[in-house]
């Protein structure tokens, strides 16, 4: 028979024992929770590059592929590859920078393909996944130096990264230099029949950081990311020159979970042009100038039914520099009855230095007199915290839908002067739109009027 004293041992150990389990229990939990508080957006099954990562240091895990290495190969090599459309393989460089890839691509754990100093002129480069890598950091000292015979490049892209997951490409120096001068030149006088390459285009990538590149000259975008899930772009620097047609640093379509931050874009166009498809992107700490500002669209334009367009939503544009650039923030949509939606947008913290446009909601794009209006429906925009300098009179200029007017825009704390040549006061105008209002209002607020 126990007695009272080891009962009462018996009796706590299995309390504690309770216990215990009970805050393994509690514990799992709220990892679970945790983990699915953070992955929240980033697509199911899908994993994001740690943030924290410093992607310039070789891990000791990691395998370095250095193109040059594979330069006396490459002499002999590509019998068994295929070349593709626009890929040139009497071209040395072309040759070892793509043997070099499918070797890294190929390392069954962490790979490095290195681009040392020095100049690599190639035609069309197809970076295609998947890849066995489990992850692929593409590190650019030397500089990628584009064609200028346009027959070399047959596809809509220069350099193509495609069906990639957990990849970084990560400048150290170098540039992509797309040497688009004689395009531009053809192009100006009456456009292009047809959009030219762009330097670098993003196809079906999953949980990519692209950092510290410097882009230059494309012949069109610089990036174009389409299909896309989980990529971080930072520290990049954009360049053209102001007159340089089509060249937008960064055009979205059907892509969702991005952030843009800590960049320099200085364009012919869109600093940065959010197609329909574009869902939960951050952008901030950008210094656009010159180019054509931020934009949303344009959007309506195409109505056949295997390009059907999917809204836009869930964008935050903060901490933003606009200097001397045609617009700010903008929203483009042509008049035309294709369907679509534009909701949920947020921009805010944006300083104006003398932008001709500075806030610009534009339906009736680059159409004048239409008989028909836009089927895009705008909604739930929140413009806050505006401030600087408008370059023309009417620095708040909304031209909504006649058949969808805006609904839910929220204009607070506007603050832009007027500092144009010609004597005016600092205006607003509202067509098929009745924005709410508060804090400092400079322009004062619009009289709505609808159509």
């Amino acid at each position: 028979m126990a007695t009272p004293r080891r009962s009462l041992v018996a009796l706590t150990l299995f309390c504690l024992i309770i216990f215990s389990c009970l805050e393994d229990v509690t514990s799992a939990g709220a990892g679970r929770r945790s983990q699915r508080g953070r992955g929240k957006g980033r697509g199911r099954g899908q994993v994001a590059l740690p943030a924290t990562v410093n992607f310039v240091v070789v891990e000791p895990d990691e395998k370095i592929f250095n193109i040059v290495d594979f330069r006396k190969a490459a002499a002999s090599a590509m019998d068994d590859y295929e070349a593709g459309p626009g890929e040139d393989d009497s071209t040395p460089d072309w040759k070892m920078i793509i043997l070099a890839f499918k070797a890294a691509c190929q390392h069954p754990g962490k790979a490095r393909l290195v681009f040392p100093k020095g100049q690599y002129r190639t035609n069309t480069l197809h970076f295609m996944g998947p890849c066995r890598a489990t992850r692929l950091v593409f590190q650019l000292f030397g500089d990628l130096i584009g064609p200028t015979d346009m027959s070399m490049l047959p596809n809509p892209f220069w350099i193509n990264f495609a069906r990639l997951n957990n990849v970084v490409l990560l400048g150290s120096g170098g540039t992509i230099d797309g040497q688009g001068q004689g395009v531009w030149k053809n192009c100006l006088p009456n456009g292009c029949s047809a959009l030219p390459p762009c330097n670098v285009k993003f196809d079906y990538n999953n949980n990519m950081v692209i950092k510290g590149i410097r882009s230059i000259n494309p012949k069109a975008f610089h990036f174009h990311v389409h299909s896309c899930n989980n990529m971080r772009f930072e520290n990049l620097f954009l360049g053209a020159p102001d007159w340089s047609p089509n060249t937008d640093g960064i055009h979205t379509s059907n892509t969702t979970f991005v952030r843009i931050s800590h960049s320099t874009i200085a364009t012919g166009d869109d600093c940065i042009s959010l197609g329909h498809g574009s869902v939960e992107f951050d952008i901030s700490d950008i210094t656009c100038g010159p180019g054509h500002g931020i934009s949303i669209g344009s959007l309506g334009k195409d109505g056949r039914p295997n390009r059907r367009e999917k809204s836009v939503r869930g964008i935050r544009v903060k901490r933003i520099l606009f200097r001397g650039t045609d617009n700010g923030i903008r929203i483009k949509t042509y008049p035309k009855p294709i369907p679509n939606q534009v909701h949920d947008v947020y921009f805010e913290d944006i300083a104006m230095e003398n932008v001709k446009n500075p806030i610009i909601f534009d339906q009736e794009y680059s159409t004048k007199n239409a008989r028909t209006s836009s089927h895009v429906k705008i909604s739930d925009i929140h413009v806050r915290n505006i401030r600087g300098t408008s370059a023309r009179p009417i620095a708040v200029n909304v031209k909504c839908s006649k058949t969808f007017p805006c609904e839910g825009l929220d204009f607070f704390n506007i603050d832009l002067r007027y500092i144009g040549t010609k004597p005016a006061q600092i205006t607003s105008s509202c067509i098929n739109a009745r924005p709410s209002y508060g804090g400092i209002q400079r322009p004062a607020p619009c009289r709505p009027l609808y159509t």
